[in-house]
């Protein structure tokens, strides 16, 4: 089971200066909120807003204008691969920049000098290649709203222990980029030779690519067909190079598609593989078992308190800090989707209970469920960097047995409880009873504020819990859980930025 370092225990937040809350969708921008621990140590978490406010000037082309310009005086060396026509005044997706693999310290320099300057803040590190990190930065807007830049930057190309491309050989020729007019641009890019073979061996070693990347290479190529032919002969024998030069040539890709995985086995049969190469990809397949960069995240509340409106809303603003996002209702169900965007269309506290036997008999499943499925698929997403949200989870069946038809001893749930996997963060989504039967009306009032009380009482021993205001409409309360889930990977990305 893997061990979190806590940040805190949250009881309810305390809110300061926060206008009350309209239906427009916007949060004010002065909202602060500070989170105050349950064990009454009086010890303080500013948990919102990266404990600074919003950043209404701050947008990701500005953002990329800034960092450029850092990058530029700092004297690194450094080009930018891939489609870079439209940057940096539309960003999509992430900013692959190549640097010298000897410059790693000074990159690192650079990006914290750009979290001051900008005020951006440092939240996920994606160690996904042996001299690669993707470094994803956040801040949030006026309304709110999570922003994001990803600078993925690599020194030497390797690929799972091989090197494919040193650095050097596209630096060395790199050229300021040029706009649709022929106007220098602020930041540099490889000679169209070197962007073609170092772009097509992304591709081809991934095995695919779609008709805008494909359009990419025939353009790079046409601007120098006879470099990129001779950047062919190092990697691939005449059979092969005669398909490559003729697709880049004509536009038409086909025939590489159809021919991917001899491609491949023929790009990686002309690589080697060194010691210290195969010694550095296992330590960081290792480190990243170690230390998943995904995130583990489960919402709790009665019925009416708008989890799954929650969960689909908050996978969809963070979905650009991970690589996917993954949904599941109450438990993982050994691996396999399981959400419901309407867990109560079959209403379950109209049931009737089990026996006491079936009972304890059902309990032991959900126990093995949880235990397998998380080690068989829960883990290895969040190693993948995934983001995965459950709505509800185990700690329900204390709160409310009956939905789960549970009839058997409250010690048998309590003695199963430490075998469950515990998450990352735990949000509970608490509103009025008036509220919460205006929504459903499947809890009495008294059920309701039962429910509500357990949940808090229950919270009191879990680490990393946090109460959220549900009597606010849905953005307000998905920008709480967003912005108190992006302070926590603020923590943990500032001890492994440069790991």
């Amino acid at each position: 089971m893997r061990v979190v370092r806590p940040l805190c225990t949250i009881e309810k937040p305390v809110v300061n200066n926060r206008e009350s809350c309209s239906l427009t969708g916007k949060v004010p921008s002065h909202r602060n909120s500070v989170y105050r621990r349950l064990d009454g140590t009086g010890q303080h978490y500013a948990g919102h807003s990266f404990q600074m406010q919003p950043l209404s000037e701050l947008t990701p082309s500005s953002a990329l204008r800034s960092l450029f310009g850092l990058l530029n005086r700092s004297g690194i060396a450094y080009c930018v691969v891939g489609m870079t026509e439209d940057l940096p005044e539309q960003v999509e997706g992430d900013i692959d920049i190549v640097i010298e693999t000897t410059d790693t310290e000074s990159i690192h320099t650079a990006l914290a000098t750009f979290e001051e300057e900008t005020g951006a803040r440092l939240v996920q590190v994606l160690m996904h290649e042996l001299n690669a990190r993707h470094f994803i930065f956040s801040w949030l807007d006026e309304d709110g709203m999570p922003r994001f830049l990803g600078p993925d930057i690599c020194g030497d190309y390797h690929r799972n222990g091989m090197l494919l491309m040193p650095a050097g050989d596209i630096l060395s020729r790199r050229e300021l980029a040029l706009d649709k007019g022929g106007r220098e641009k602020e930041f540099f890019v490889p000679a169209p030779a070197d962007e073609f073979i170092y772009y097509l061996l992304k591709k081809i070693d991934k095995g695919q690519f779609n008709d805008r990347q494909a359009e990419h290479l025939s353009r790079v190529f046409e601007a120098n067909p006879d470099g990129s032919k001779q950047w062919l002969e190092k990697f691939w024998r005449p059979p092969q190079r005669r398909i490559l030069a003729d697709a880049a040539a004509g536009n038409a890709w086909l025939p590489v598609q159809d021919s991917i995985k001899s491609l491949q086995r023929e790009l990686r049969g002309t690589r080697s593989r060194t010691w210290s190469a195969r010694r550095g990809e296992w330590a960081r397949r290792i480190y990243r078992l170690r230390r998943p960069t995904g995130i583990h995240i489960v919402i709790l509340g009665p019925d009416g308190s708008g989890k799954s409106s929650v969960v689909q809303e908050l996978g969809r603003r963070l979905a650009p800090a991970f690589r996917r996002t993954s949904f599941h209702h109450f438990r993982p169900h050994w691996g396999r989707p399981s959400f419901s965007p309407d867990p109560a269309a079959t209403p379950p506290h109209g049931k009737p209970a089990r026996s006491w036997i079936g009972s304890a008999a059902k309990m032991l499943y959900y126990a093995l469920d949880y235990v397998i499925g998380y080690a068989c698929h829960i883990y290895p997403a969040l190693v993948c960097s995934t983001l995965v949200i459950f709505d509800r989870y185990f700690d329900d069946i204390l709160i409310d047995p009956a939905r789960y038809r549970y009839a058997g001893p409250r010690a048998w749930v309590k003695m199963m409880a430490p075998l469950i996997p515990r998450p990352d963060l735990t949000f509970v989504l608490s509103a009025s009873p008036e509220i919460l039967e205006t929504r459903k009306g499947e809890l009495t009032r008294d059920e309701s504020v039962r429910q509500l009380d357990a949940y808090r009482a229950h919270s009191k021993s879990r680490p990393n819990v946090f109460e959220i205001d549900a009597n606010q409409d849905l953005d307000h309360v998905v920008a709480d859980i967003g912005s108190a889930t992006l302070s926590y990977m603020q923590s943990r990305a500032s001890d492994r930025r440069r790991r």
